[in-house]
C-alpha cells in the first residue's frame, strides 16, 4: 500500500480494508492499495464498516447538493450533514451519532464531550 499523507487527520478503516483520512487541505482520502480517490471540502467524516461515509461539510450545504441525500463518487458513497449544526460525526456500527458546535452529543441531552 501506498503510504498516507503524515499530515492527515481522522484515520479509519471499512471491512474492505481501505483506508479513509482527512489531509491538512480539507481533502477525505479513499485509499485501496496504490490508488487514492478524494473528496473535497470535509470538515469532519465517520466511515461504517461497509464503507458507507457520513461527512460534514465545511462549505456551505447548497454548493455540494441536497443534504442528507446519499451521493456515489469515486471515493465511495457519501452522505452530508449541515456544517453549521454538526462538527463531528462517529458511527456506531452503521449509524451516525453527531456532536454540535458546542461540543454536545445531538439526540443526547446535554452530554459534552470535550
Amino acid at each position: 500500500m501506498a503510504s498516507v499523507d503524515t499530515n492527515s487527520t481522522n484515520l479509519q478503516f471499512d471491512q474492505a480494508g481501505n483506508v479513509y483520512y482527512l489531509n491538512a487541505n480539507g481533502q477525505l482520502i479513499r485509499q485501496q492499495g496504490y490508488s487514492r480517490y478524494n473528496l473535497d471540502g470535509i470538515r469532519a467524516f465517520g466511515v461504517s464498516g461497509s464503507g458507507k461515509i457520513h461527512a460534514v461539510f465545511n462549505e456551505r450545504p447548497s454548493t455540494k447538493g441536497r443534504l442528507n441525500n446519499w451521493y456515489t463518487s469515486d471515493v465511495g458513497s457519501y452522505i452530508y450533514y449541515r456544517n453549521d449544526i454538526a462538527s463531528q460525526v462517529v458511527l456506531s456500527q452503521e449509524e451516525p451519532v453527531f456532536v454540535d458546535v458546542n461540543s454536545k452529543l445531538i439526540g443526547y441531552g446535554n452530554i459534552c464531550v470535550t
